[in-house]
């Protein structure tokens, strides 16, 4: 098997040898032929006035952006005036806090299901009609899974 994959390797790669440009090195080529002249580039503000250079390049600092977004995230974007950005960031935030807030919710459940389960198993009672009737590995299951996908929402909402 392994000569066989060996050899199915060896005939595909073959081809990658023969993508050395032979013609290349005997021409003389220069390639910057065409130099744009500095003079020539127009930048145009959104009512389409001629602007320099310069103020072209002071309209949005990537900096101030970015320290912007430090003190708040998307307030980088309102910066930029990309405010289309804005819901997809705090809708991704709400749907991790809201998911943070579902395997609470669930690990406090199943984790008085299991206390009940106990106490119920020490005094002797119907272990049927406490914790719906499901065995004590399963519900302790059931905490451990809820407070994992709990811990990993909050370490995944912090990053």
């Amino acid at each position: 098997m392994r000569l066989y994959l060996l050899t199915i390797l060896l005939i595909v790669s073959w081809g990658a040898w023969a993508q050395q440009d032979s013609l290349r090195s005997g021409l003389n080529f220069r390639p910057e032929t065409i130099q744009s002249l500095d003079d020539s580039v127009v930048f145009r503000d959104k009512k389409g006035r001629a602007i320099s250079r310069e103020e072209f390049n002071r309209r949005y600092n990537p900096r101030k952006a970015l320290m912007y977004s430090a003190v708040m995230p998307g307030l980088g974007q309102i910066y930029n005036k990309k405010y289309w950005k804005l819901p997809l960031i705090y809708g991704g935030y709400f749907v991790l806090i809201r998911q943070i807030g579902i395997y609470q919710n669930g690990y406090n459940r199943f984790k008085s299901e299991l206390f009940d389960y106990l106490n119920a198993n020490n005094n002797g009672a119907n272990l049927q009609k406490t914790a719906g009737g499901f065995p004590e590995s399963q519900i302790r299951n059931l905490v451990d899974k809820a407070r994992r996908e709990r811990d990993f929402f909050m370490i995944i909402s912090g990053v």
